[in-house]
């Protein structure tokens, strides 16, 4: 995620416009995905914590991998 980051900021930067642009144009990019991984890990917590079997574990792993697998 930071080496996504420090691309997607570094992209936003030669855009321009003023400090205040750029990091809210960075923030609208890097949202939904960063989103993204913070609920798989929680979700892949609670379902460790209430001994989900390893299957349900490895299926949000690779729901989030094929949509980080995606363009940024």
């Amino acid at each position: 995620m930071a080496v996504e980051d420090a691309l997607v900021l570094g992209q936003e930067l030669r855009r321009g416009t003023g400090v205040s642009e750029v990091l809210s144009r960075f923030m609208r990019r890097r949202a939904e995905r960063c989103r993204l991984v913070v609920e798989s890990s929680l979700e892949i917590g609670r379902l460790e914590r209430t001994g989900a079997p390893p299957a349900a574990q490895t299926q949000v792993v690779a729901d989030a991998l094929r949509v980080l697998a995606e363009p940024i």
